[in-house]
């Protein structure tokens, strides 16, 4: 009993005792992916069918991806494809296989073309498949929304056809047709009236999968007409205050797929546009068939570039990458022969390609920080995913004053907010209270073209008299000999300049920094 149990375990695993397949020389996806992308904003995955459960397809499914995606086990043609049939037995067997090897998965299993038989009969109500869909949506959704192991559901997919138009019904059963628009349309006032069946399926995951992030994915290249409409149906169903969570894009290209004017700054911008609204953005299905006259190298190039396109868009937001079929061989298409793996679960080029990518692609940055003289920094110095925004406080020692930053910037605002927009050194520099550089500043201009009075300060205000012609603002600061920023004001209108004292302010030394014409001039205020 205990040998027949743990053969099981290693069929459900997709290991056997001995590896099927050659291994790729350098670090698995996976291995590089935990190691370098620790900030939940990178996922990449690999899809199969679960009828390759213990062949060689599993086994690199397993050692490379830790984000999986079973090609056909959760759609409504297997689980519902009939009213009054279930079969949950494949799909649980996916569930407890990512549990096993540490995998979450992107539940496939949209209302979609995808639909069985039964519901593309051309006799079919729209009571009838209203009720169909319902009953798979929501039961899919009960079954599956505490399993942790689930992260991802696709609840549509291939709503718009490449020419803008919804998809819609054909004749017969054996056409890729999409017969859910038959329940009916949504009439809006902008002319969008998209079907109703993605409002009812979006209606029915927010309910249902509370737990689970909602996907709306789409087929396609960057045709315009297919993005603007799956758009504006996000943003409907987001003003019905449905939740949708993330795009994707099922990227089955070709080699030739960069002779497309613009299509690399186009998804770019789809990208970009998802983050803006709040919204994950996911490559679902990533295949490359090889035309007549390219080759393996064409293919992995093309691989290549959609994989650090869309990782450089890390930085703004959730992107995932998921490689279509594990091999040539495990799914239809196979004589464009489309995956990285070749029928004998031999790496080709576009895997390694992908490789290199992972270990290369930059999205951190790094923030070093020295202290000269004698005070401290908050700690904050480490690495980050760039584009991250931190805050650095200066703190001086007893009899010391916060002067400025040198480094990467050079500036004297203390605290300081920077972006890692690239590797960052700063050093705070702190002077004793009454070093003449702090005091007098490092430019200064003749004592007759400058009026600070009265000094010492006793009734509240100081006067600022410039005595030269000045072609800008005028800015005053003053600073506390702790280096804290107490007031600043610019100035527009003629002079002299008033500057208002706070009553709250302890009697002492303090700096007044005097902004103009690219000059800046440091002078010592006693206020009593």
């Amino acid at each position: 009993m205990i040998r027949t149990t743990c053969f099981l375990i290693l069929i459900l695993c997709g290991f056997s005792s001995m590896s099927q397949t050659e291994i790729p020389t350098g670090r698995r996806l996976r291995e590089i992916a935990e190691d370098r992308f620790v900030y939940d904003r990178i996922y990449i995955g690999g899809a199969t069918h679960g009828k390759l459960f213990g062949t060689a397809s599993m086994e690199i499914l397993n050692r490379e991806f830790s984000y999986i995606t079973p090609a056909n086990d959760f759609k409504q043609t297997y689980i519902h494809a009939e009213p009054g049939e279930w079969r949950w037995e494949l799909p649980d067997q996916w569930v407890d296989s990512a549990k096993l090897n540490n995998q979450l998965i992107r539940m496939h299993s949209p209302i979609s073309p995808q639909a069985s038989k039964w519901a593309k009969d051309d006799s079919r109500t729209a009571a009838e498949l209203k009720t169909n869909m319902t009953e798979y949506m929501t039961e899919l959704c009960k079954h599956y929304n505490d399993k942790p192991e689930i992260e991802w559901m696709d609840v549509v997919n291939e709503t718009v056809e490449r020419d803008g138009n919804w998809f819609g019904p054909k004749p017969g059963t054996d056409l890729w047709e999409n017969p859910w628009p038959l329940i009916g349309y949504d009439q809006t006032t902008d002319g969008l009236n998209p079907p109703s069946y993605i409002r009812m399926a979006f209606e029915i995951a927010n309910t249902h999968a509370p737990d689970i992030k909602l996907i709306y994915n789409q087929q396609g290249d960057m045709e315009d007409a297919m993005w603007n409409k799956t758009k504006a149906t996000v943003l409907h169903l987001r003003s019905l205050g449905l939740r949708v969570d993330g795009i994707g894009w099922q990227a089955h290209l070709e080699t030739d797929f960069l002779e497309i004017p613009n299509v690399i700054a186009k998804l770019e911008a789809l990208i970009d546009w998802a983050h803006a609204n709040d919204l994950e953005f996911h490559v679902t299905e990533n295949d490359v068939d090889i035309k007549n006259g390219d080759d393996e190298d064409k293919q992995a190039e093309i691989f290549e570039i959609i994989v650090k396109t869309v990782l450089a868009k890390a930085t703004s937001g959730v992107v995932t990458w998921n490689a279509w079929m594990v091999r040539d061989s495990d799914g239809k298409g196979a004589d464009g022969l489309p995956a990285m793996f070749d029928a004998d679960g031999k790496p080709k080029p576009a895997y390694y390609a992908v490789q290199q990518v992972l270990e290369d692609v930059v999205i951190d940055a790094q923030l070093t920080t020295q202290v000269s003289g004698q005070g401290s920094l908050n700690d904050v110095a480490g690495t980050y995913l760039l584009n991250t925004e931190l805050t650095l406080t200066a703190t001086p020692a007893d009899g010391y004053a916060f002067w400025k930053w040198e480094g990467t910037e050079s500036d004297t605002e203390n605290p300081k907010t920077i972006t890692l927009t690239q590797d960052y050194d700063l050093t705070a520099r702190f002077l004793k209270e009454d070093d003449p550089k702090l005091i007098l500043g490092m430019d200064v201009i003749a004592t007759n073209d400058l009026w600070v009075y009265p000094n010492p300060v006793t009734d509240g205000q100081l006067t600022v008299e410039i005595k030269t012609d000045t072609s800008s603002p005028v800015t005053l600061s003053l600073f506390n000999f702790s280096g804290k920023l107490l007031q600043s004001n610019a100035y527009t209108q003629p002079q002299p300049y008033r500057f208002e004292l706070d009553s709250s302010w302890d009697s002492g030394i303090y700096l007044l920094r005097i902004s103009f014409d690219n000059q800046t001039v440091n002078k010592k205020i006693v206020i009593r």
